[in-house]
């Protein structure tokens, strides 16, 4: 028999179903948080042309006219008809090109507004590169049999040639000179092309047999003789044009160091080196004479990885160089570095959530941020956290602790941390010995479980006492997902009951239900999807029930009544192959969509689109939620506030109050008690979840309680209505 899972506190939805949406207030005007006063921004490439410096990151594009002091972002287009992850950028006369994860766009109004070329090869494409040769602007993109072809256009994108060599790997391109490109693929793998259409080999006369050349730079002025490469990840060697041969004559960076990432700029080369004796730090060389003399630049201060990984030059003496996540200007040919960061922000600040009257995110590779004031501005929240550099893995939320998984160092092991303050300070847990790697992967009011993902004990453990043990529980979960390859995915808590999601041995979603912290489990399969191509994507918990989030041909929503899952219509919801995330705040729940983000206020049942959402394209981690707002935190793109001006509430329309309803769940009977006594005859109307009509009667004056006779209605949730000088509303649970 299945457990009962209905709590017995009196827990009220203050909604209206069905006709409710003609009084929804829209989701509107989305702001961006996270886009000031922080360093980094993912850049995978600059672009300077005509006054303005472009930055193409991961999180889309962005351009600065003050040399880096104040960045805007500029992808209008982006994230609806493209990825918002920029690989690369160029421009093409006025017109600019990014290459991104899925196809490439393109702008004449300087990054203002994009829109989509055509596609090279009739396919949409993963383009990683775009650069310009002559007149033509070439493309490598991956095909669709994950090989790797160059394309060239000769009118801005609109049609395309395919060039007739197959790379089974990513091609390293390098523009050496306007008419000449480098395409690396190890040592007995370098080709070039001058029109992107025909490969031929590269000259490696006079290299170091099995050299390996990485790293190729040149002036791309077509009279340019020389090109440069990194050989052996120590040495420079210098191309002639002339004669096609290797000089090592430009190797005189003395003590040799591990070199990185050769850049060519206004008749200067420059070269980032790493010095690892005594610790992991960057070493910067500038070379005035063509590479026959080095000259050491005192590296950026405060750059905490020290790989470069583009410079640019604006004229002048003015660069930009950006190290992995932060971005460095000099205005002196990079004998002084400066950080710019303004309007750039951390490419993923998926893990967010609302703790007491704070707000807290993971962001990249500085640990927690938080935010007292909705979200304006931002604070490391790093204290006790015994490193400056953290990275951060996940953050999770029990009724009183925070908890935090970070590694404290790149490459050690992972570490669990706790907060009973919302995140001002933290506590290092103890985590089980032999676990160097680990998932949180869910919690209810009092206990924390993870998940070990290291070795072959990929086992479950809990902690009710915040950290300071933990209890291998694997050995009783579900057989189903802890026989051959069967997994647990996450487990959610409602009140007193657990219900975990995971994957049997054949990849077939499976659920089960616990309501003892997780010391028996039941099966909640009933009405699970399990045909090929069918899964659960995610369950969330709510006052009396569970959602599940299911991928198939037929349902986007299920919920979880009487020990079964039922299906919600989904109505007005988009094609399921195109949800990103459905999620709830309090009892509403958003979907985000490609199309946009839509808002249910009955379960799932049906849909109303509320707003574009930010950029429309963006991929959504989390919706989360403040009295005040509604937040989003995205893979790519920050976070994003809105006004939580949405659905009904007694704030919103003064007129709807709510009643106290007992017994619930109820089973033949069940009084409704009434906020005053009714004045003047009232219609007292109950609906199933379905929005459909379960029953109706009249009340007549001077009833302070109703008594409601529930013999006839089958098990389940329900709503009710009671239209009368003010509009009463309730909800009620029906188990005999």
């Amino acid at each position: 028999m299945m457990p009962r899972i209905f709590s017995k506190k009196v827990l009220l939805l203050v909604c209206f179903i069905a006709s409710g949406y003609s009084s929804m207030a829209q989701i509107s005007n989305w702001t961006q948080m996270l886009n000031g006063e922080l360093e980094g921004g993912d850049i995978r490439s600059y672009l300077y042309h005509k006054g303005v410096l472009y930055a193409g990151a991961r999180g889309g594009i962005f351009k600065t006219t003050n040399k880096g002091l104040q960045w805007t972002y500029t992808s209008n287009g982006i994230g609806i008809e493209n990825s918002t992850e920029i690989n690369w950028l160029t421009q093409l006369n006025d017109t600019l090109f990014a290459a991104t994860t899925y196809g490439l766009a393109k702008s004449t109004d300087a990054g203002v507004t994009w829109t989509s070329c055509t596609d090279p090869g009739d396919l949409r494409q993963y383009i990683d590169r775009v650069f310009t040769l002559g007149n033509s602007i070439v493309v490598t993109a991956k095909t669709p049999g994950n090989q790797w072809k160059m394309f060239s256009s000769a009118d801005y994108g609109k049609t395309w040639t395919s060039g007739s060599h197959i790379f089974t790997k990513r091609p390293h391109v390098y523009k050496v000179r306007n008419d000449f490109v480098i395409i690396d693929r190890g040592p007995d793998s370098l080709y070039t092309t001058t029109d992107g259409l025909t490969i031929t080999h590269f000259p490696t006369l006079n290299l170091p047999p099995g050299a390996v050349l990485e790293s190729f730079a040149g002036d791309t002025a077509v009279t340019s003789n020389y090109v440069y490469a990194i050989v052996d990840y120590t040495g420079i060697y210098r191309l002639n044009l002339t004669n096609g041969v290797w000089e090592d004559s430009v190797n005189t960076i003395y003590p040799r160091a591990e070199l990185y990432n050769l850049y060519y700029y206004n008749n200067k080369l420059i070269v980032c080196g790493i010095d690892y004796n005594p610790y992991f730090k960057p070493n910067m060389y500038i070379s005035y004479d063509q590479g026959l003399n080095w000259l050491k630049l005192p590296a950026p201060f405060g750059v905490q990885f020290p790989m470069m990984q583009q410079v640019v030059w604006m004229g002048g003496n003015d660069m930009m160089a950006v190290f992995y996540y932060e971005n460095f200007y000099s205005s002196n040919g990079g004998l002084n570095w400066g950080k710019r960061s303004g309007g750039l922000y951390a490419s993923k600040s998926t893990f967010s959530l609302a703790s007491g009257n704070a707000l807290l995110t993971s962001f990249s590779y500085k640990g927690i941020i938080r935010s007292t004031d909705n979200g304006l501005n931002w604070n490391l929240s790093n204290t006790g956290i015994d490193s400056p550099e953290i990275f951060v893995n996940d953050i999770i939320k029990t009724r009183d602790r925070v908890y935090a998984s970070l590694k404290v160092h790149l490459g050690d092991t992972m570490r669990l941390y706790q907060s009973a303050n919302n995140g001002v300070s933290w506590t290092r847990c103890s985590v089980p010995s032999g676990i160097y790697e680990f998932d949180l992967i869910g919690s209810n009011d009092s206990t924390l479980f993870i998940r070990n993902r290291t070795g072959s004990n990929v086992f479950v453990y809990r902690t009710t006492n915040y950290g300071q043990s933990f209890e291998n529980v694997h050995s009783k979960l579900p057989v189903e997902l802890t026989t051959g390859v069967g997994s647990v995915t996450s487990i959610i808590g409602a009140r007193d009951t657990l219900m975990i999601q995971g994957k049997d041995a054949l990849g077939y979603s499976k659920i089960f239900i616990s309501t003892d912290n997780a010391e028996t489990f039941t099966g909640a399969n009933t009405g699970v999807p399990v045909a090929v191509g069918s899964e659960v994507l995610k369950v969330l918990p709510g006052s009396f029930y569970f959602l599940s989030v299911c991928r198939n041909f037929t349902d986007s929503i299920k919920y979880f009544v009487n020990g079964k899952w039922v299906n919600a219509k989904g109505q007005n919801l988009p094609e399921q192959p195109k949800l990103f995330v459905v999620d709830q705040v309090g009892e509403r729940l958003f979907a985000a969509t490609n199309r946009g983000v839509y808002l249910s206020i009955n379960f799932g049942y049906s849909w109303i689109f509320v707003d574009n959402g930010p950029y429309g394209g963006v991929s959504v981690g989390k919706f989360f939620a403040t009295p005040q707002y509604l937040f989003v935190s995205t893979q790519n793109d920050g976070i994003w506030r809105n006004t939580l001006q949405v659905g009904i509430s007694p704030e919103q329309n003064p007129s709807t109050t709510t009643a106290v309803v007992y017994p619930n769940p109820a089973h033949n009977t069940l009084v409704i008690q009434l906020p005053e006594i009714c004045t003047k005859q009232a219609q007292l109307t109950v609906f199933d979840i379905q929005g459909k009509t379960a029953h109706s009667e009249t009340i007549q004056p001077g009833q302070r309680e109703i008594v409601l006779n529930t013999s006839d209605l089958m098990n389940g949730l329900y709503f009710f209505k009671l239209n009368g000088k003010n509009t009463v509303v309730g909800k009620i649970v029906v188990q005999h």
